[in-house]
């Protein structure tokens, strides 16, 4: 079953990524600061992270996915970043598997989205 974790600390934002994720996925998960997501991933480890860099704690967004890689639970969860700080993904492609450069429109976020997106809304049955 296809499942999202959104990591992000601006409680708006949050909501309108979450919103415009939920049609493809079976089961959308938000967080908005670190300790929280790695507590809701375990319990039911999605098959995608997409999180801000800046969480507004002293942990980032790449401590975040470094948390997920070493984790054996949660390390083949496909991880994305989204930040306004971050330029590239050089020397963070064993972290990120995409970088989302901020801000972002909704449509922007699909398409930037769209490879690791299905192909059709999922199927989801419990």
């Amino acid at each position: 079953m296809s499942s999202v974790l959104i990591v992000e600390d601006e409680v708006i934002l949050l909501a309108v990524i979450e919103r415009f994720l939920r049609p493809y996925f079976c089961r959308t998960f938000t967080a908005n600061n670190p300790t929280d997501a790695i507590i809701i991933a375990q319990k039911h480890q999605p098959s995608l992270l997409i999180t801000d860099y800046n969480l507004g704690t002293s942990l980032t967004g790449l401590d975040l996915c470094l948390a997920f890689v070493q984790n054996p639970q949660l390390n083949q969860t496909r991880r994305v970043m989204m930040s306004g700080q971050i330029e590239s993904r050089a020397g963070l492609e064993h972290l990120i598997e995409l970088l989302i450069p901020k801000p972002f429109t909704g449509d922007e976020l699909l398409t930037a989205l769209s490879p690791l997106l299905p192909a059709r809304p999922p199927s989801c049955i419990s």
